[in-house]
């Protein structure tokens, strides 16, 4: 029996989504949840032999991936609003205004997109979440399934429970589990017969005609699978986009026509078989019919969708090209700061998207690269084109130039026997990012920089030029022009990708953003209250550590911190030693202490409470030759430097617990 695990954030996201997937997959797959605060759990389950991981968000993704030694093919699922709970927003009245309340900005802003996908846009939405403090204070809430995070200001609380998998995500969870056959009851069909009705109820509420019919062609635009509706003699009523894009044809040329006119091997015995695997336009396709009632005749909804692409592409390739709708793109408000100089960089990252030329973005490891560039995507003019992104260092050598370019069939031993397409073709009118750009290969330097030239690609083993549209966007934590000073990298291929050039700024040069930060993910992370006030869970000493601490990991390492506290909770302040030991003893490292600076902190360690007036007297005490001037400025400076404090409703000096550790090397 197969085995899949869902990893969430939330306990009650976790268990709605495994439901839903059990439900789906039927008893062949066994699906348990869990959450990424249970590392432990987390491994038994992995050394378990599960065959897939589901992580519910990019959120439960990112604080699992600190977890080491679990190697498991994994999808980060897309979700989407349930169209079955929303029955009390359509009753609410045009033009009134709503809180979403969900956990994370990220996640409030995509359920108020779907929701007006849906046609429910007669409200005005403003996003709240733990952390924010920007929108009005307004009576009426609805959330996707987290009442618990419900502001003060809130009199009425709509729930329409957790968000469920969308489609997409469900098929590739099949195809990954290697699940033969259809899924039970069509998940598609279901899809579109729940939008139908929900489409009605809103053209009841509102009482316009025109309108439903326009959110209906919308959401049936948007549907991710050809869609098409059939008369009883398999005439076509209408078709999608997505399905007028399978067949190479505009729907005013189908529309009244047979559909055997451009699928030959569709007929009324074909229809009674219900499931179809034919090729259209040389592709691999499966088809599903099944019998509706439309405008009270009797007629057939064909749904059809590609199999092959999905079997073509790799776990690493396929699971994170991003198409169609754009759902899961971040976009420049997902870049969490409140820094002056971050707001401008942004801001010049807009103006940039605003045109086609090549963008490199240059910052170290954690400072969100890639949120910058799906963020330059959704605000150009290919925002409804792909974007697919490909990490250089995360693929071996001898695999990147057929990721990347594609292979004819039989290029090579192992090639598939159809061949497959590589990430520029899939990119295709789009845009492709190139994440650790400076790891790129010698050999695949020159063909990048060929196709930047020619805007065009030739597959692994073919001799046909494909041409392509795509815009490149690139990004390294490296010093390239160093590299082009050691021929490690191609200078004319440098000057080709850097024509817009950003700098990302590191988390230690955003002062103000640590705490913002610390807020914003412990709001997440400790899961039982939005948290305004860090000295509820820090002491005075330990957040001035880390608002002065390194983070050479950015906000990915503040992000590993925050999970990990969130584990050794326990209602209790935290103190210097509650924190990882490697940060202390990074801050440590190098630091050595005078002579005076010695006799200083022993005195104190001595006799904590004393003053600058007692260290005089102990000096003459013991002959040392330290003056009161002298202690005074030593004392100031060890102050400043985290190794003496004072205490509130206590006199003179106390040596903190940085100044034990420093001073414990010379006793």
């Amino acid at each position: 029996m197969k085995k899949c695990l869902v990893i969430s954030v939330g306990k009650v996201t976790g268990q709605t989504i495994a439901h839903q997937l059990q439900k789906i997959l039927g008893e062949g797959v066994e699906v348990s949840a869990t959450q990424i605060k249970y590392r432990e759990e987390y491994n038994q389950e992995a050394q378990k032999h599960i065959d897939l991981i589901l992580f519910t968000s990019d959120v439960s993704y990112m604080g699992s991936r600190s977890l080491e030694n679990v190697e498991v093919p994994f999808v980060i699922g897309a979700r989407v609003i349930n169209h079955k709970t929303i029955g009390e927003i359509i009753s609410i009245a045009a033009g009134s205004e709503v809180l979403l309340l969900n956990d994370s900005e990220e996640s409030a802003i995509e359920a108020i997109k779907q929701l007006k996908d849906l046609g429910l846009d007669h409200l005005t939405y403003y996003p709240c979440f733990p952390g924010a403090h920007t929108h009005p204070k307004l009576p009426l809430v609805i959330t996707p399934g987290e009442p618990q995070l419900m502001p003060p200001c809130c009199k009425t609380l709509i729930d329409i429970g957790t968000r469920i998998l969308d489609l997409k995500t469900v098929y590739k969870i099949k195809e990954m589990l290697g699940l033969e056959g259809m899924i039970h009851d069509s998940l598609v069909i279901s899809y579109i017969k729940d939008i139908i009705g929900i489409t009605r109820s809103i053209d009841k509420s509102r009482k316009a005609e025109q309108e439903s019919k326009q959110v209906l062609e919308m959401i049936f635009d948007t549907v991710d699978s050809g869609i098409g509706f059939l008369t009883k003699d398999l005439e076509v009523l209408k078709i999608n986009s997505k399905l007028q894009h399978i067949l190479e044809i505009n729907r005013r040329d189908i529309v009244g026509k047979k559909m055997s006119t451009v699928i030959p091997s569709i007929n009324s015995e074909d229809i009674k078989r219900e499931i179809l695997h034919i090729e259209i336009k040389g592709a691999s396709y499966i088809i599903n019919f099944e019998q509706v009632q439309m405008n009270g005749e009797e007629s057939y909804l064909m749904t059809v969708y590609a199999v092959d692409k999905i079997k073509e592409m790799d776990q690493s390739t396929y699971g994170r090209v991003i198409t169609g709708g754009l759902e899961n793109l971040k976009t420049f408000d997902d870049y969490l700061s409140i820094c002056p100089e971050v707001a401008s960089m942004l801001k010049q990252a807009e103006r940039f998207a605003k045109t086609d030329a090549t963008i490199t973005i240059q910052g170290e490891n954690g400072t969100g690269k890639e949120i910058i560039a799906q963020g330059i995507h959704r605000h150009s003019y290919r925002k409804n084109k792909p974007f697919v992104p490909v990490n250089i260092a995360a693929i071996s050598h001898n695999l990147l130039e057929s990721e990347l370019f594609g292979y004819e069939k039989g290029a090579f031993t192992g090639a598939s026997k159809e061949g497959k397409i590589g990430l520029f073709e899939v990119a295709n009118g789009g845009t492709l990012f190139i994440d650790e750009v400076g790891d790129a290969p010698m050999d695949i330097q020159v063909k990048l920089l060929r196709v930047l030239q020619e805007k065009k690609i030739r597959r692994v083993g073919g001799i046909e030029e494909i041409p392509v549209d795509v815009r490149i966007i690139s990004a390294t934590n490296k010093d390239l022009l160093a590299l082009v000073d050691k021929d490690l990298f191609r200078e004319d291929l440098y000057f080709r990708l850097n024509i817009l050039p950003l700098y990302t700024i590191p988390l230690r040069l955003r002062g103000q953003d640590i705490n913002h930060l610390l807020k914003y993910f412990m709001s997440i992370y400790f899961e039982e209250h939005i948290v305004t006030d860090l000295l509820s869970y820090f002491d005075q000493e330990t957040l001035h550590f880390l608002n002065h601490y390194r983070w050479r990991g950015n906000v990915r390492e503040l992000i590993n911190l925050v999970e990990y506290l969130s584990y050794i909770y326990e209602g209790r302040s935290f103190v210097l030693s509650d924190l990882p030991k490697y940060y202390l003893s990074q801050e440590d490292r190098g630091r050595l202490l005078s002579e005076d600076e010695v006799w200083l902190l022993k005195q104190v360690l001595n006799y904590p409470g004393c003053g600058r007036s007692s260290l005089s007297k102990y000096a003459k005490e013991q002959a040392y030759a330290l003056g009161e001037g002298q202690i005074r400025r030593l004392s100031t400076l060890l102050q400043s430097q985290g190794m003496l404090k004072t205490e509130e409703g206590k006199r003179g000096l106390h040596i903190s617990e940085k100044g034990r550790r420093l001073l414990g090397k010379y006793l």
